[in-house]
């Protein structure tokens, strides 16, 4: 029998946590699903609230708390201590799956013998009353072709290091994840990056199946990936590990590319999550990451068909011999026209 542990993280989501249980909890398929719900410190009801769901299913969960430890933490714990059968996976408490596609996804994983899984995901936003396509459906459509699944890794197609860095959207071998010590960075963004691109980098076989498995809602009031915060600041942790990690593991000028540009696009994104008054420190710091990073991987950024403008830019800056001004210019990209604004208004500094 096909067997699975499944890790929910909840945390102030009362409105959501109830249907991602519902989707992990139902029955479909011959699977044994262990799942472990872990809130981490909620004050909004949302710990009252998987008490009275789990008096229907006490047999099907297990149920622990944390004191606001942060996922990254919450994650490893379940890891070390828990986590037991062939596949784990793991689901933020206010998104879903689909419970109904996953027997023939493990059941491909086991048949394949692959380190990991890629299934489809699609966004959604209850607010729009909209479904769209995620985790670069576009992409891994240019890499599958018409087949249902495909098993490759990312020295043949390291266009899989562009895929989304996030760690729910995948199901894992645990052996895959212990053998290798793949385990959650401890910090309060980002914590996904780098065990993500280590995963991608790594593994020997990975399967992308055209299958829907995970859903993932948007818009959601008060989501971790849309508020500003100094947090974000982690993401510069996740992104020194990747760039050492792949050096070290002597990726190809290709891989480096692919995951480079997936970390540039992860960089604009964070530095719209930060206060004004952390952006000239923040710019500094991925500016002297990204000069340590080998020529050969801006190059291949600069091929990759439809690019964006604001990467290709720093693809050129980064091959070419352009002045440090220059650099952070490029970085700040629009915030800097904001910032010339607010000094030539109040005539003092950015503090």
């Amino acid at each position: 029998m096909l067997e699975i542990d499944i890790l929910i993280i909840s945390k102030n989501i009362k409105n959501y946590i109830g249907d991602c249980i519902k989707s992990c909890v139902a029955h479909e398929g011959n699977i044994k699903k262990n799942i472990y719900v872990i809130d981490d410190g909620s004050s909004d009801g949302t710990k009252e609230l998987i008490l009275s769901i789990l008096e229907n299913f006490e047999n099907d969960i297990v149920f622990l708390e944390t004191k606001s430890i942060g996922a990254a933490r919450v994650r490893n714990l379940f890891l070390d201590n828990y986590a037991k059968s062939e596949f784990v996976t793991f689901i933020d408490g206010d998104d879903f799956i689909s419970s109904k596609n996953l027997e023939n996804i493990l059941h491909t994983m086991r048949m394949m013998n692959v380190d990991f899984s890629c299934p489809r995901v699609l966004s959604f936003d209850e607010q729009l009353n909209s479904v769209m396509t995620h985790d670069s459906h576009n992409l891994r459509q240019d890499i599958c072709g018409e087949r249902y699944f495909l098993c490759t890794n990312s020295k043949f197609e390291p266009r899989l290091l562009s895929l989304e860095t996030s760690m729910c959207m995948r199901i894992f071998r645990l052996n895959f994840l212990n053998e290798n010590n793949i385990r959650f960075d401890t910090i309060d963004f980002c914590e996904d990056i780098f065990p993500s691109r280590k995963c991608f980098i790594i593994a020997k076989s990975i399967l992308l199946i055209n299958s829907p498995y995970y859903y993932y809602r948007t818009g959601r009031s008060g989501q971790r990936t849309s508020l500003v915060s100094e947090k974000s600041i982690d993401f510069l942790i996740s992104l020194k590990k990747s760039v050492d990690f792949a050096k070290k593991y002597n990726v190809t000028n290709e891989q480096g590319g692919w995951m480079l540009y997936k970390l540039c696009l992860s960089s604009i994104w964070t530095r719209n999550l930060l206060p004004l008054h952390s952006m000239n420190s923040y710019i500094e710091e991925i500016n002297k990451y990204f000069d340590e990073i080998p020529k050969e991987w801006w190059v291949v950024i600069s091929k990759i068909p439809n690019l964006q403008n604001n990467i290709y830019f720093l693809s050129q800056v980064y091959t070419s011999n352009y002045t440090l001004n220059t650099k952070l210019r490029c970085l700040l990209d629009q915030k800097l026209s904001v910032l010339d604004k607010i000094k030539q208004k109040i005539k003092i500094g950015v503090r």
